[in-house]
């Protein structure tokens, strides 16, 4: 005769391999140097200046970058790299504070040349109307001076 009846029997071994697993001390997981994000589209590059390709943003915004402000799940705008702001007026001018603790991640300092540079980066300068051909120490960069912590 069985001691457990045929129907018990998947149950009983279910229960059982549980209380062995439970019991089982936790293993050290090895050390993880990389991170994996599943997307449905592959970004073309990790700048989001660059292009359209919403997956850029989905990969750097927050991983890579920070902006000044946050726009939260509830729709709050809230600080981030900037501890405050003032909006004039006439709505043309806004002052950000920044905060003074941030640094990149080669400890450069975070600061106003930080900010102008980056949102000046992705618009090419207009070109100078000119009357006479450019002297030969004039400068036609396409693109605003990049401040040291950059592009090293």
């Amino acid at each position: 005769m069985a001691l457990f009846s045929k129907p018990l029997r998947p149950a009983l071994l279910v229960a059982l391999a549980t209380a062995v697993m439970l019991g089982l001390p936790a293993q050290a997981q090895p050390r993880k140097d990389t991170a994996v994000l599943a997307m449905t589209l592959e970004p073309p590059g990790l700048d989001p200046t660059a292009g359209a390709a919403s997956a850029i943003a989905e990969i750097t915004l927050y991983n890579l970058y920070e902006t000044l402000t946050k726009i939260t799940s509830d729709s709050r705008t809230v600080p981030l790299l900037a501890e405050r702001w003032q909006t004039s007026p006439d709505l043309k001018t806004w002052t950000f504070t920044l905060r003074r603790d941030a640094k990149f991640h080669n400890g450069e300092p975070f600061n106003a040349q930080a900010v102008k540079f980056s949102f000046e980066r992705p618009w090419p300068r207009a070109a100078p109307t000119r009357t006479a051909p450019p002297s030969p120490t004039s400068s036609a960069s396409a693109r605003p001076t990049p401040p040291p912590w950059c592009c090293s």
